[in-house]
Protein backbone atom coordinates (compact mmCIF):
# COMPACT_ATOMS: atom_id res chain seq x y z
CA UNK A 1 0.00 0.00 0.00
CA UNK A 2 1.28 3.60 -1.07
CA UNK A 3 1.76 5.62 1.87
CA UNK A 4 0.68 9.15 1.41
CA UNK A 5 0.75 12.74 2.05
CA UNK A 6 -1.59 15.75 1.65
CA UNK A 7 -0.15 19.33 2.27
CA UNK A 8 -1.29 22.67 1.35
CA UNK A 9 0.00 26.24 0.88
CA UNK A 10 -1.13 29.70 1.36
CA UNK A 11 2.10 31.07 0.03
CA UNK A 12 2.90 34.79 0.97
CA UNK A 13 4.20 37.61 -1.76
CA UNK A 14 7.25 38.28 0.80
CA UNK A 15 9.12 36.21 2.98
CA UNK A 16 8.64 38.07 5.73
CA UNK A 17 5.01 37.29 6.01
CA UNK A 18 3.34 33.95 7.35
CA UNK A 19 2.89 31.40 4.45
CA UNK A 20 0.53 28.83 6.26
CA UNK A 21 0.95 24.93 5.37
CA UNK A 22 -1.39 22.39 6.54
CA UNK A 23 -0.42 18.72 6.28
CA UNK A 24 -3.13 15.98 6.15
CA UNK A 25 -1.49 12.76 6.88
CA UNK A 26 -2.42 8.55 5.60
CA UNK A 27 -5.05 8.65 8.58
CA UNK A 28 -6.88 11.55 7.63
CA UNK A 29 -5.60 13.58 10.42
CA UNK A 30 -4.26 17.42 10.02
CA UNK A 31 -1.06 16.26 11.28
CA UNK A 32 0.75 20.22 11.38
CA UNK A 33 -0.17 23.67 10.81
CA UNK A 34 2.60 26.03 10.62
CA UNK A 35 3.62 29.65 9.92
CA UNK A 36 6.60 29.74 7.79
CA UNK A 37 8.71 32.47 5.96
CA UNK A 38 11.65 31.91 4.05
CA UNK A 39 11.69 29.90 0.70
CA UNK A 40 14.90 27.78 2.41
CA UNK A 41 12.78 26.71 5.44
CA UNK A 42 9.47 25.85 3.50
CA UNK A 43 11.86 23.20 0.99
CA UNK A 44 13.12 21.80 4.39
CA UNK A 45 9.99 21.54 6.04
CA UNK A 46 8.62 20.04 2.96
CA UNK A 47 11.71 17.54 2.06
CA UNK A 48 11.68 16.63 5.56
CA UNK A 49 8.38 15.80 6.14
CA UNK A 50 7.91 14.01 2.63
CA UNK A 51 10.52 11.13 3.38
CA UNK A 52 9.63 7.68 3.19
CA UNK A 53 6.29 8.92 1.74
CA UNK A 54 5.20 7.55 -1.49
CA UNK A 55 3.17 10.04 -3.26
CA UNK A 56 2.86 13.23 -2.40
CA UNK A 57 0.41 15.85 -3.62
CA UNK A 58 0.86 19.67 -2.72
CA UNK A 59 -1.47 22.30 -3.95
CA UNK A 60 -0.53 26.18 -3.42
CA UNK A 61 -2.32 29.07 -3.80
CA UNK A 62 -0.32 31.36 -6.14
CA UNK A 63 -0.55 31.33 -10.03
CA UNK A 64 2.28 28.86 -11.16
CA UNK A 65 3.17 30.61 -14.52
CA UNK A 66 3.55 34.44 -15.03
CA UNK A 67 1.30 36.36 -18.02
CA UNK A 68 0.35 39.76 -19.39
CA UNK A 69 -3.32 40.19 -17.85
CA UNK A 70 -5.94 37.66 -17.34
CA UNK A 71 -4.25 34.12 -18.69
CA UNK A 72 -7.09 31.83 -20.13
CA UNK A 73 -7.97 29.71 -16.82
CA UNK A 74 -8.39 33.15 -14.77
CA UNK A 75 -11.03 34.14 -17.20
CA UNK A 76 -12.42 31.24 -16.98
CA UNK A 77 -12.62 31.48 -13.41
CA UNK A 78 -14.20 35.02 -13.60
CA UNK A 79 -16.98 33.91 -15.90
CA UNK A 80 -17.90 31.11 -13.21
CA UNK A 81 -18.04 33.79 -10.43
CA UNK A 82 -14.70 33.45 -8.52
CA UNK A 83 -12.63 36.14 -7.86
CA UNK A 84 -8.76 35.80 -8.66
CA UNK A 85 -6.07 38.31 -9.93
CA UNK A 86 -3.97 37.71 -12.65
CA UNK A 87 -0.36 36.95 -12.29
CA UNK A 88 1.35 40.19 -13.09
CA UNK A 89 -1.44 42.16 -10.92
CA UNK A 90 0.79 44.20 -8.36
CA UNK A 91 2.07 42.20 -5.44
CA UNK A 92 0.91 39.50 -7.41
CA UNK A 93 3.87 39.52 -9.98
CA UNK A 94 6.16 38.69 -6.90
CA UNK A 95 3.65 35.74 -5.13
CA UNK A 96 3.69 34.35 -8.88
CA UNK A 97 7.44 35.11 -9.29
CA UNK A 98 8.02 32.95 -5.73
CA UNK A 99 5.63 30.23 -6.53
CA UNK A 100 7.65 29.52 -9.92
CA UNK A 101 10.94 29.32 -7.89
CA UNK A 102 9.62 27.21 -5.57
CA UNK A 103 7.82 24.78 -8.40
CA UNK A 104 11.56 23.93 -9.50
CA UNK A 105 12.29 22.72 -6.18
CA UNK A 106 9.44 20.93 -5.43
CA UNK A 107 9.23 18.82 -8.97
CA UNK A 108 13.06 17.60 -8.30
CA UNK A 109 11.53 16.23 -5.06
CA UNK A 110 9.14 14.03 -7.36
CA UNK A 111 5.95 16.13 -5.93
CA UNK A 112 2.55 16.27 -7.41
CA UNK A 113 2.29 20.02 -7.23
CA UNK A 114 -1.67 22.05 -8.35
CA UNK A 115 -2.38 25.02 -8.27
CA UNK A 116 -5.31 26.08 -6.01
CA UNK A 117 -7.48 28.95 -5.07
CA UNK A 118 -8.60 28.28 -1.68
CA UNK A 119 -11.67 30.92 -1.33
CA UNK A 120 -12.74 30.12 -4.60
CA UNK A 121 -12.58 25.87 -3.53
CA UNK A 122 -14.52 26.54 -0.11
CA UNK A 123 -17.06 28.67 -2.67
CA UNK A 124 -17.55 25.22 -5.03
CA UNK A 125 -17.98 22.81 -2.35
CA UNK A 126 -20.82 24.83 -1.14
CA UNK A 127 -19.64 24.12 2.40
CA UNK A 128 -19.44 27.42 4.72
CA UNK A 129 -16.06 27.22 6.18
CA UNK A 130 -12.88 25.26 6.47
CA UNK A 131 -14.48 23.15 9.79
CA UNK A 132 -17.21 21.69 7.84
CA UNK A 133 -14.95 20.89 4.90
CA UNK A 134 -12.88 18.94 7.63
CA UNK A 135 -15.93 17.26 9.21
CA UNK A 136 -17.04 16.25 5.57
CA UNK A 137 -13.77 14.43 5.16
CA UNK A 138 -14.12 12.98 8.64
CA UNK A 139 -10.37 14.90 9.32
CA UNK A 140 -9.17 14.38 12.61
CA UNK A 141 -7.82 17.78 14.27
CA UNK A 142 -5.82 16.39 16.96
CA UNK A 143 -6.20 19.51 19.84
CA UNK A 144 -8.42 22.12 20.68
CA UNK A 145 -5.49 24.73 20.24
CA UNK A 146 -5.24 24.02 16.31
CA UNK A 147 -9.46 24.66 16.01
CA UNK A 148 -8.52 28.28 17.75
CA UNK A 149 -5.55 29.00 15.46
CA UNK A 150 -7.50 28.35 12.33
CA UNK A 151 -10.80 30.33 13.70
CA UNK A 152 -7.90 33.32 13.75
CA UNK A 153 -5.61 32.53 10.88
CA UNK A 154 -6.96 33.00 7.12
CA UNK A 155 -3.60 32.45 6.11
CA UNK A 156 -3.74 28.75 7.85
CA UNK A 157 -7.37 28.17 6.49
CA UNK A 158 -6.39 28.67 3.56
CA UNK A 159 -3.90 26.21 3.81
CA UNK A 160 -5.77 23.74 5.10
CA UNK A 161 -8.39 24.42 2.34
CA UNK A 162 -5.31 23.82 0.02
CA UNK A 163 -4.35 20.54 1.45
CA UNK A 164 -8.41 19.50 0.95
CA UNK A 165 -7.88 20.47 -2.19
CA UNK A 166 -4.78 17.75 -2.93
CA UNK A 167 -6.83 14.98 -0.61
CA UNK A 168 -9.77 16.00 -2.77
CA UNK A 169 -7.11 15.02 -6.17
CA UNK A 170 -6.17 11.95 -5.22
CA UNK A 171 -9.84 11.06 -4.41
CA UNK A 172 -11.23 12.44 -7.67
CA UNK A 173 -13.69 14.65 -6.01
CA UNK A 174 -11.31 17.77 -7.35
CA UNK A 175 -11.99 19.60 -10.25
CA UNK A 176 -9.92 21.23 -13.03
CA UNK A 177 -10.44 24.73 -14.31
CA UNK A 178 -8.41 24.72 -17.44
CA UNK A 179 -7.44 26.30 -20.37
CA UNK A 180 -4.43 25.10 -22.97
CA UNK A 181 -1.76 25.31 -20.04
CA UNK A 182 -2.67 25.72 -16.89
CA UNK A 183 -5.23 24.46 -14.34
CA UNK A 184 -7.10 25.36 -10.90
CA UNK A 185 -8.29 23.41 -9.18
CA UNK A 186 -11.55 23.43 -6.62
CA UNK A 187 -13.76 20.96 -5.28
CA UNK A 188 -16.58 19.49 -5.96
CA UNK A 189 -19.68 20.00 -4.56
CA UNK A 190 -19.97 18.59 -0.67
CA UNK A 191 -22.27 20.29 1.79
CA UNK A 192 -25.69 21.50 0.91
CA UNK A 193 -24.78 25.41 1.46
Amino acid sequence: MYRKIYIGIDLAAKESRCSGIAVIDTELRLSNISCLYEDSEILEFIRDLTKGFDIVILSIDAPLRLAKGFRDVDKKMVRLGYRVFPPNFSFMKFLTKRAMRLLKSLFKLNIIVLETHPRSALLSSRCNSVFELLKVYSIVVPDEKMIEILQKSKDLSDAVIAAIVSLSFDLNNAVPVCDYRDCIWILKPLCNG
